[in-house]
């Protein structure tokens, strides 16, 4: 009998489930036992794609206004192979949506729907050959503004036009409506002297422009007189817990979640040494696997680890069950954080 195109695509559909399917479920029993060499592929990736920016924000660590480090397609190469696998696939910079080879890896990852994908970027150039690509994908933009007032966010983020990022968030809106398909999103707010007395804002904000939550975060790698942390006071310490009060109930108000992480207290800042308490908790070494091209595409367990496990110019498999991620797995199964030491996550991976 004459198979039909619909059949042959839940045939497909229905393929791509099963494996997706059995390589989580071996995943997790591999994890359990702590296997140094595993026969399931990663179920998360990460690619850092670019330390280019098209700001320059008051904030930001100098490396992002250095040279340009940008991975090349024939680093990008192996990802597709991994797609199958994958329930979260994060793609950070700098700034890559000009760059059309993402665009292209990005399009084919739609074939594979289990992939959750989340995107870290200002917004100012996300076009609409992107957007319409959104809908037909599990789509998380994390989107940084850090102030709702058009004079504080334009002096923080140097080289944005507020009114440019007001155009973007409302053509998401309208790609919303015209495909009748949600596109998540949330606000990523760094927490400086510039803002920190007007955060209370963000909430209304954030409901006008359909954003699902706001994350407040203290600020890293900065040494300028925007840090407030460096020498946090009883007085301040006081007053962010208040704003931190003061939005939580604005949130709960306007019907959007507030993720807090700024107190002074908040625990170790990315590349101060700790006590590397991750220990056989993190998961990391047994999940995931990141591209970094601003460590001139290095390959890690997640974006905050110190010791490569490969290079893009090996490969991605070859570098999940090579001697280095091997050691990284050893260790942590022992109960040995060493390699750790400088991590500022401490954390089991997310829900995936």
């Amino acid at each position: 009998m004459r198979r039909l195109p619909g059949d042959r695509t839940r045939a497909m559909t229905n393929n791509v489930d099963a494996v997706f399917t059995r390589n989580l479920a071996l995943n997790e029993r591999e994890t359990h036992e702590r296997r140094l060499v595993l026969g399931s592929r990663p179920v998360a990736l990460g690619l850092i794609i670019t330390n280019w920016c098209n700001l320059r924000c008051i904030m930001c660590p100098s490396q992002r206004h250095t040279a340009t480090q940008t991975l090349p397609p024939e680093a990008l190469a192996g990802v597709p192979e991994l797609f199958p696998c994958l329930a979260r696939l994060d793609w950070q910079g700098g700034e890559f949506f000009q760059l059309r080879y993402v665009q292209e890896l990005f399009a084919r990852a739609r074939a594979y729907p289990r992939i959750r994908h989340y995107f870290t970027t200002n917004a100012l150039l996300l076009d609409d050959s992107w957007l319409e690509l959104f809908p037909g994908a599990q789509v998380s933009l994390q989107v940084s503004v850090d102030s709702p007032r058009r004079e504080v966010y334009e002096h923080i983020r140097r080289g944005a036009d507020y009114e440019q990022l007001l155009a973007r968030l409302r053509r998401i809106q309208e790609v919303e409506v015209r495909h009748g398909r949600r596109i998540e999103r949330d606000l990523h707010v760094v927490v400086l002297r510039s803002n920190h007395r007007h955060l209370d804002e963000f909430p209304a904000f954030a409901r006008r422009y359909g954003f699902r939550a706001v994350t407040f975060s203290p600020v890293y790698f900065c040494d300028s007189e925007e840090n407030i942390y460096k020498d946090a006071s009883g007085e301040l310490k006081s007053e962010l817990e208040r704003m931190r009060l003061e939005l939580e109930r604005l949130g709960r108000r306007e019907g959007v979640d507030i993720l807090w992480g700024a107190s002074p207290d908040d625990g170790p800042r990315p590349g101060e040494p700790g006590p590397g308490a991750a220990g056989p908790a993190c998961l990391l070494p047994w999940k995931s696997l990141w591209i970094d091209a601003i460590k001139e595409g290095a390959i890690l367990p997640d974006c905050w680890c110190d010791h490569p496990v490969g290079t893009a110019a090996e490969g991605l498999l070859a570098a999940w069950n090579g001697e280095r991620m091997q050691d990284y797995r050893r260790r942590l199964a022992a109960g040995d954080a060493a390699l750790c030491g400088k991590c500022a996550a401490r954390r089991l991976y997310p829900a995936l």
